[in-house]
């Protein structure tokens, strides 16, 4: 996959993949688990004001001034930030070099006997070419909508959809799927998937970690808070849970934390005031350690986590073999003097 390297966006260095060559696994999953067919590509971001100031937002008509934040109601994102951009606005020439060669002629002009002075004709000369179908622009909008635009706050939540409604049961929904999200990463470097009838308040909701803190000890209380699923345990995940919470266990935390957001259950271990380690439970996801200000950073969608735009805020540690020793090998160093 190719991966470009942005600098200075959102005020830090960051690395950030600028298109998608196939929908990722975590969107795809979230596809499959939403109960409804109707879904679109949306993300709701936080951006703190300097970065808007900055102009980090300009393409898309944000800004902030004086009299608080600004921005359209909806907007045809600018084909200077990407191919899918373009491809919305300018339609694209796709070659098909799945279909046999055709004859085609190019005709010019030449003179008569080599002196115009003698008159010109027509000369067609044949080529085989690949035929070329145009496939017209789809001119998809870009919705954003911010609750607060006080011009005194330090961050701003604003949400922005793409306002094309995807069916799960069409036909082309993976390829509209994989456009619109590659579209939505060319604008806000972040891409997501949710139901079309959620709403500003849904998207908010969602976003919250409301931690519970349980001491080491309360094993049984930490099984129990993380395997509940509308009220009722869970037997498929006690197992991993419990492996799980030997590992944090491992990690000699002063306090165990447990937290939901949206349907997705969170386990953590605070290691002190300034480093905490925490997951979701489910096999394939990732560790993340955290160090200051992780009660606010946990507070954020993991599409904006994993977007670069905390910086060194945190390290991610994938689920592959060997990750226990790795995230270990992490907070080691990490409390070296």
């Amino acid at each position: 996959m190719k991966i470009t390297y942005l600098l200075k966006f959102y005020g830090k260095i960051k690395m950030a993949k600028k298109n998608f060559r196939q929908i990722p696994d975590r969107i795809s999953n979230k596809a499959n688990q939403l109960t409804g067919n109707n879904l679109i590509v949306s993300s709701l971001v936080t951006f703190s004001a300097a970065d808007i100031r900055s102009g980090k937002l300009n393409h898309l008509g944000i800004t902030l001034d004086n009299t608080g934040l600004q921005y359209p109601a909806t907007i045809i994102p600018n084909t200077t930030q990407g191919k899918h951009s373009r491809k919305n606005v300018d339609g694209e020439v796709v070659v098909r070099r799945d279909l046999p060669k055709r004859t085609k002629y190019y005709s010019w002009e030449v003179p008569n006997w080599g002196d115009s002075s003698n008159g010109t004709h027509t000369v067609n000369v044949p080529r085989e070419v690949y035929r070329r179908d145009f496939i017209p622009p789809n001119l998809v909008s870009l919705n954003i909508e911010c609750r607060n635009t006080d011009p005194n706050l330090n961050q701003y939540s604003i949400l922005f959809q793409l306002d094309e409604v995807l069916d799960k049961n069409s036909p082309d929904f993976e390829d509209r799927l994989l456009d619109l999200i590659n579209i939505l990463l060319e604008n806000i470097c972040v891409c997501d998937v949710n139901l079309s009838t959620s709403t500003y308040q849904n998207y908010i909701s969602t976003m919250q970690l409301a931690w519970e803190i349980l001491p080491p000890g309360e094993r049984e209380a930490f099984i129990q808070s993380l395997s509940t699923t509308n009220g009722s345990a869970n037997p498929n995940s006690i197992g991993i849970i419990d492996q799980r919470y030997q590992f944090l266990l491992s990690l000699n935390p002063v306090n165990l934390i447990v937290g939901t957001s949206g349907l997705q259950r969170y386990s953590g271990a605070m290691i002190n005031n300034n480093l905490v380690v925490f997951e979701n439970i489910r096999y394939g996801n990732a560790l993340y350690i955290m160090y200051d200000n992780w009660d606010t950073l946990s507070q954020r969608s993991r599409t904006e986590i994993i977007s670069g735009q905390y910086g060194t805020s945190y390290d991610r540690v994938v689920h592959f073999d060997g990750w226990e020793d790795k995230a270990r090998q992490i907070i080691r160093d990490r409390l070296i003097p």
